[in-house]
């Protein structure tokens, strides 16, 4: 359980990491972190783009100018590293899911009580 705990809710690769998976774990929590990279880049990269002609300005021009650059913002625009993002959590979790099944299949007793 606790690996499933630290990839579903701290970060992606580290129930891996736990489970002594290192290789797996170190690509599923940098896949991760690569997709938060490119998504703090693009978001940052569109929010200087609006701005970037745009002087010194009032209070009130700049809450004008933030809501323009809102209303052009599309979630479709940061579909790339989304997916990136939601891929490497998804594949953290299910693989989790997935190892302590096969793990758990292989512990199970013989139907008939004997061992083996």
């Amino acid at each position: 359980m606790t690996p499933l705990l630290l990839s579903a809710l701290v970060a992606p690769g580290l129930g891996q990491i736990y489970r002594r998976e290192f290789l797996k774990g170190i690509l599923i929590l940098s896949c991760c972190l690569v997709g938060f990279g490119w998504l703090f880049v693009d978001l940052f990269s569109f929010v200087m783009a609006g701005i970037q002609n745009t002087p010194l300005l009032p209070t009130d021009d700049l809450i004008e100018r933030a809501t323009e650059i809102r209303q052009t913002f599309s979630l479709w625009d940061l579909k790339y590293p989304l997916f990136v993002i939601i891929s490497s959590y998804l594949w953290g979790v299910i693989d989790i899911l997935w190892g302590s099944r096969k793990k758990g299949s292989a512990q199970s007793p013989h139907p008939d009580g004997r061992d083996g």
